[in-house]
């Protein structure tokens, strides 16, 4: 599918916005489990459908003004598409310092540093690990090299509804979070409905 998302990279004129639409759809991979997906189809329609909340011009701004990005990654499988936009991040700011994150441990199906590997994303930036197996990244709870990425950093990404969960009520830090609504209670709390796509600024 990598070769695809090139392309689709390729052709546009905002490789930024179409970056960020492919990691979200990435995002949708863990709804599969125990059930059917269509991950191609999921990719093509989050190319035409735009975000609920989109902060994207934001981002934009944010990423040409700033030196330093930490990305904290979600889950195993979707970790390719991060890759893609991180790659994409790096083309288009190449100013910028990038450190991705992973579980330190096997938790449900959160990415590790074995995953890491695999998608090549060590070949693309350096790749830290929590500290833990925590579902997030509770700050209480993570690695020193963690938090120390985390408190000087000048723009975090969060991926997904684990990090969305533990970071949203995190002040005083530049966050975006990146991630689909799966379900009513996250919904709500983004004031979107279930299924939306959101690129969102932490207020």
């Amino acid at each position: 599918m990598v070769p695809d998302c090139y392309n689709a990279l390729q052709k546009s004129n905002d490789p930024l916005t179409i970056g960020a639409h492919l990691a979200v759809a990435g995002n949708i991979i863990d709804l599969g489990i125990g059930g059917g997906l269509d991950i191609h189809g999921t990719l093509s329609s989050a190319l035409d459908i735009p975000f609920a909340i989109n902060h994207i011009e934001r981002l934009r701004a944010d990423l040409a003004e700033y030196s330093s990005l930490f990305y904290i990654g979600d889950n195993a499988g979707e970790i390719v598409f991060d890759r893609l936009f991180i790659e994409v991040l790096k083309k288009l700011y190449p100013h910028l310092e990038i450190t991705f994150s992973v579980k330190s441990k096997p938790i449900i199906n959160d990415a590790t540093m074995e995953d890491a590997i695999d998608v090549g994303m060590t070949k693309v930036c350096d790749v830290i690990e929590t500290g833990g197996n925590y579902i997030g990244a509770p700050l209480d709870k993570v690695g020193e090299k963690f938090l120390e990425k985390f408190n000087s950093s000048e723009i975090i990404i969060a991926k997904g509804h684990g990090n969305f969960e533990t970071l949203n009520e995190e002040t005083g830090k530049n966050i975006y979070f990146i991630l689909k609504a799966k379900c009513q209670m996250v919904a709500n709390e983004l004031n979107v409905s279930v299924g939306d796509s959101v690129l969102k600024q932490q207020n």
